[in-house]
């Protein structure tokens, strides 16, 4: 890889950030098993302060500073930078995300997404898209899930509440709460997190033709039931509007998913209703969250609710799978 000073300088900063994660993960390992180092984690700390070496000893002159100049990058460094870049679209993502909820000014937005930008330029390079970066091994490799939890006290599910309407399904209000939670267990254990967004079809008809206070008395609840059934002690569904739905299922595979919402479909179109004849079916679009996942809860909830526009697009009753 080709890089320039300017870049270097950047990517060497990423690398102290993820030297700086790293080395959170070994304080606590180490003050639980008397100072010991987990030989893995010191070779890839070592690694990192060897790139980091490599950059500063190709950027910086001795008389003259930092030059500015283009060098090149051995592949062996490849996998340790790209797994930088991936933590800092993490990092400043998630720092965005309260300057987006508060700004309503086009220009401010374009600002603060164009920090994001300034990341992805570097996942957009045919180099990064071609390298396997380096996996960080989890905390549960080294220390028991009791003293795990015992560390993490303060990470816990955060009381049910339910939508204020019907009282069936939970708030949406909990959806990015509960979804953080989840992404901390899950990537504990290295599995992922499957998000349906899901959207009744044609659902005005059926408020035109029976009235909106039939349908909410004898539809929506009995609609509901079904979903929080067919979800109960597999994953949590949230009631975001009148016909739409959210859901978050962790530690489930995209194939037992499909699998999973095909049969909840199924359920649905035998389900009857008081004096409706028609049967609502229902578009879902799915993201699957990997464990080291970069995006935050709202990115994920957008992209799964795009995969539900692509659904109801293609037909009634489909489900979509989110692709870039």
């Amino acid at each position: 890889m080709i890089i320039h000073t300017y870049d270097a300088v950047i990517i060497k900063k990423y690398n102290d950030d993820l030297l700086n994660q790293i080395q959170v993960m070994i304080n606590k390992i180490q003050s639980a098993v008397n100072n010991i180092m987990p030989d893995e984690l010191k070779e890839i700390v070592d690694q990192i302060h060897d790139v980091n070496s490599y950059i500063f000893h190709n950027i910086y002159d001795p008389i003259g500073g930092v030059q500015d100049k283009t060098f090149e990058i051995e592949d062996r460094f490849l996998p340790y930078i790209c797994r930088s870049i991936l933590l800092q679209r993490k990092i400043v993502s998630n720092a965005c995300e309260l300057p987006f909820q508060r700004s309503n000014n086009p220009q401010l937005n374009e600002k603060i997404n164009g920090l994001i930008n300034d990341v992805e330029k570097y996942m957009k390079l045919d180099w990064f898209k071609k390298t396997k970066p380096i996996k960080i091994p989890p905390l549960i490799d080294y220390l028991t899930i009791e003293y795990i939890n015992d560390l993490e006290k303060n990470i816990e599910m955060t009381k049910r509440s339910y939508d204020e309407k019907f009282r069936i399904l939970l708030s949406p209000n909990l959806f990015v709460i509960d979804l953080k939670y989840l992404r901390e267990k899950c990537n504990e254990r290295n599995c992922g997190i499957l998000v349906a967004y899901m959207d009744i079809d044609e659902f005005k008809k059926f408020n035109t033709k029976y009235t909106e206070s039939h349908i909410d008395k004898h539809l929506l609840p009995r609609f509901m039931r079904v979903i929080d059934s067919h979800l109960c002690f597999h994953g949590h569904a949230y009631r975001i509007g009148g016909d739409e739905y959210i859901v978050t299922i962790p530690n489930i595979t995209i194939e037992y998913g499909l699998k999973f919402f095909e049969e909840l479909q199924n359920k649905l179109a035998t389900t009857q209703y008081f004096n409706i004849d028609e049967k609502p079916t229902l578009s879902i679009g799915i993201y699957y969250v990997e464990p080291d996942s970069v995006y935050t809860e709202n990115e994920i909830e957008s992209m799964s609710n795009k995969a539900k526009n692509k659904a109801k697009e293609s037909g009634r009753n489909r489900i979509e799978i989110y692709t870039e």
